[in-house]
């Protein structure tokens, strides 16, 4: 949808809400936001340059658009900045299942994960959360066999995030809390026969001690969508805990 939509949309939250939209060119295909509790302090948006093209179906000579957003967020002097992220996805073409994955392996993720260690230096504190597009590992798929060559689970797109994570040292929250715990963020449409774990939070090192707890929401919950929601609650010192 276009800003100007959403705008009107998420006015119906200003009581409690603060919100931030980047948008895509054309409106139609996707989007990231963030609605903001009004008892927080912070500052946005903030930049998040990305050193690629954008992908070919943007109109925009941002690469960013309607694919990150960031801000930074204030609790007790405490900085995080908090990145929201919806990561293309390599296969959009039915004719051609990968199209998307050399861009996506070779210039966007090349260029995000140099931007979010930059992020990482500059704030010390950061939160990158999301679609992500890609499970990590075989326990975050259902059939794992068969979706080798699948968008979202790709030995490429596994390579490169659990490459990022390791030489980044930041943390996949949830898996971290629940290592042999089987769970999906989507399903799909209509009960299709392919899940995976694609959405994520995932943390500086610093943050690991703060986390209070990490959830994907069930099916049952949120059949409207083909994604399921996931969260983490975080508690920044001892008295106050940001979900």
């Amino acid at each position: 949808a276009k800003a100007e939509r959403l705008e009107e949309f998420f006015k119906e939250f200003s009581g409690s809400y603060n919100y931030l939209i980047n948008s895509h060119s054309p409106a139609n295909h996707h989007g990231v936001a963030m609605l903001i509790r009004n008892d927080i302090q912070w500052e946005g948006p903030i930049n998040i340059e990305l050193d690629c093209p954008p992908r070919y179906d943007t109109k925009s000579t941002d690469p960013s658009c309607g694919r990150v957003l960031a801000a930074k967020i204030i609790v007790d002097g405490i900085n995080m900045l908090v990145v929201t992220t919806y990561v293309p996805n390599s296969g959009v073409d039915r004719k051609s299942p990968l199209k998307n994955l050399n861009y996506r392996i070779t210039k966007w993720d090349h260029s995000l994960f140099k931007a979010l260690q930059r992020m990482g230096t500059k704030y010390e504190r950061v939160i990158w959360l999301g679609d992500i597009n890609v499970a990590p590992q075989d326990i975050d798929v259902n059939y794992p066999k068969i979706l080798m060559r699948h968008a979202g689970f790709t030995i490429e797109e596994r390579n490169s995030l659990n490459g990022f994570l390791q030489d980044s040292g930041w943390i996949d929250v949830w898996r971290q809390q629940h290592p042999q715990k089987i769970a999906y963020s989507y399903k799909g449409y209509n009960n299709a026969k392919c899940k995976l774990r694609l959405d994520s939070c995932i943390i500086t090192p610093n943050l690991c001690d703060s986390v209070v707890e990490s959830v994907i929401y069930p099916d049952k919950d949120f059949m409207e969508s083909d994604h399921n929601p996931v969260s983490i609650k975080l508690k920044v010192n001892s008295e106050k805990e940001v979900p």
